[in-house]
């Protein structure tokens, strides 16, 4: 669940709280309240797929410098299953390097591997790991639980290929923004217990992880762009179909009794809707032993990520952040 156009989403209500300080966020949701706009939730999930990429044309950095990137393609659940591998400058002939796995948010019906490239980019460069982006299946052509089957997928193609790929496999991280985060953290709970190797940490980047939509974050800022409560909507219809899954752990990951042992970054935007279910989710993570750790970025929203453009004081920030996570849990 990302920045979507102007084009294509209703006009942000909510006032702004009065402790509110970030005045690039400030600025671009006084321009989007000015601007005429159309509900994301009256459009085709074609339509909004169009627009979200012409949207990140617009508000997106440009991706970082990287040695390679290669498109291959492995068996999943599901079929082919496409991966975007990007390499480091500088890499070394017989060394092992870190990886991170990687998951796009977009609700689980837009976003592609194109439209998160600078991100991919930015954290292969920023911690010299070796970054594999996985092309997850979309709703509503593939509904619940596909995109997270594609992501069980990938990881246990990863950890059974580091030999070839040239990968530490003590060293190998997961992350995703948003919905893609919400994969990864449920991909990381299916695999418990499953696989050899388990990540050696996790990031969620303003993840969405609770479909029941009761946190008080949900309420208080539900007109709040970029995901209002009708595009929340819009997206669980399509992805869930007519029986949302409401006491299925991969789509309330808080249901789950036992959690993986991995240190946890958690970065939420004080602004987003989904605050609040990633706060809980945290908390509910640590009462079973998990070292979590919280940044808020208190004065943007959601998908800022993909709005460095625009956004660039949290931009910039979050992307430091990161890497210092990361280059710690790598002992780089």
């Amino acid at each position: 669940m990302e920045n979507i156009d102007t084009e294509t989403q209703k006009t942000s209500k909510t006032p702004l709280p009065a402790a509110f300080t970030d005045g690039e966020t400030k600025a671009l949701l006084h321009w989007f309240s000015a601007a005429k706009s159309q509900p994301v939730s009256s459009l085709t999930p074609q339509t909004a797929r169009e627009n979200y990429k012409k949207s990140l044309a617009k508000t997106d950095i440009p991706a970082p410098e990287v040695a390679s990137i290669e498109n291959i393609t492995i068996r999943g659940q599901g079929g082919e299953l496409p991966l975007r591998i990007y390499r480091p400058q500088d890499q070394q002939k017989g060394l092992k390097y870190p990886a991170i796995l990687f998951c796009h948010g977009g609700g689980c019906v837009f976003g592609d591997l194109d439209t998160h490239e600078p991100l991919c980019a930015a954290l292969c460069a920023d911690t010299q790991a070796i970054v594999i982006s996985v092309g997850y299946r979309l709703a509503p052509e593939h509904t619940f639980p596909a995109p997270i089957e594609d992501g069980i997928s990938a990881f246990r193609w990863l950890i059974e290929n580091t030999e070839e790929l040239g990968i530490d496999p003590a060293r190998i991280a997961v992350t995703g923004d948003s919905a893609g985060a919400g994969i990864m953290t449920a991909t990381v709970q299916e695999c418990l217990g499953k696989v050899k190797t388990m990540p050696c940490a996790q990031l969620l980047i303003y993840p969405a992880i609770d479909v029941t939509g009761s946190s008080l974050s949900r309420k208080s800022l539900s007109d709040m762009f970029p995901v209002p409560a009708d595009t929340l909507e819009w997206f669980f219809n399509h992805y869930f179909g007519e029986t949302w899954p409401l006491h299925d752990k991969r789509a309330h990951p808080m249901k789950y009794d036992n959690y993986a042992q991995i240190p946890t970054l958690i970065m939420t935007a004080g602004l987003d809707p989904l605050k609040d279910e990633a706060l809980s989710y945290g908390k509910k993570m640590e009462q079973s032993g998990v070292p979590v750790e919280y940044l808020d970025y208190e004065g943007t929203i959601h998908g800022f990520m993909g709005m460095g453009r625009l956004l660039r004081k949290a931009h910039r920030a979050a992307r430091q952040d990161i890497a210092a996570f990361l280059r710690l849990q790598f002992k780089v």
